[in-house]
C-alpha cells in the first residue's frame, strides 16, 4: 500500500513540475498570462492531452506579437526616410514583453528563411 502511495504523490509531483515548467515557459515565449494559466491547468489536469498541444503551438503567439511589431517597426522606418530598414530584435523583445531576445532574434530568423519579411530587412 506504501508503495502505491508513494508512486502516486511521485507522478503528482512530476505533473505539477510539467506545468509550472509550461507556465513560465509561455510567459518567457510572450503568452499573456490567462493563456499560459489556462494551459498550465490544461497540462496538470490533462497531461497526455494538453502538452503536445502545447508543444505544437508554444510558438504561435509569439510569432502573431513580433509580426505585428515587425509590422509597426517597417512602417516607422519607412516613414522616416528611404534608408535601409533594421528589425532590432531586442527593441521587438521589450515591446511584445519577451524576456529572452534570442527568441525573438530566432524566430525573427525563421521568418526571413521562410520569406515572410521584405527584402533588404536587416536583422539585429
Amino acid at each position: 500500500m506504501n508503495v502505491n502511495l508513494g508512486t502516486n504523490l511521485f507522478v503528482l509531483l512530476v505533473i505539477v513540475g510539467v506545468a509550472v515548467a509550461t507556465y513560465q515557459d509561455a510567459l518567457s515565449r510572450g503568452w499573456d498570462g490567462g493563456s499560459a494559466i489556462l494551459m498550465a491547468i490544461g497540462v496538470c489536469f490533462g497531461p497526455l492531452v494538453f502538452f503536445p498541444i502545447y508543444l505544437f503551438n508554444k510558438n504561435k503567439p509569439t510569432r502573431r506579437k513580433i509580426a505585428l511589431a515587425v509590422s509597426r517597426s517597417i512602417a516607422r522606418q519607412s516613414r522616416e526616410s528611404d534608408k535601409d530598414i533594421t528589425i532590432d530584435a531586442l527593441e521587438i523583445a521589450r515591446e511584445i514583453g519577451v524576456s529572452k531576445p534570442e527568441i525573438v532574434r530566432e524566430l525573427l530568423y525563421q521568418s526571413e528563411a521562410q520569406g515572410e519579411l521584405p527584402t533588404g530587412v536587416r536583422i539585429i
